[in-house]
């Protein structure tokens, strides 16, 4: 078998790389795409918003990294 039809470990590695690395960057690419339509249905109070539990806003995101770290304090 020829040398140049076998690829070298370089090269299998570097393919590797790209392969995993390009649909991480399409996923993140899409999820910033995606959530630049989001907007703020409770005018940013998440404490009475029905859908902060599953909102993807920086806003909600801190309302339950808060809640739950007040819930871990409490009890």
């Amino acid at each position: 078998m020829s040398e140049s039809s076998d690829p070298s470990r370089r090269q299998f590695l570097r393919t590797l790389v790209r392969w995993t690395i390009a649909p991480a960057m399409v996923a993140a690419v899409g999820d910033i795409t995606f959530r630049q339509g989001e907007t703020c249905v409770n005018n940013t109070i998440c404490r009475t918003c029905g859908v902060a539990s599953t909102c993807g806003l920086p806003q909600a995101l801190s309302y339950r990294d808060a809640t739950k770290r007040g819930e871990s304090h409490a009890g």
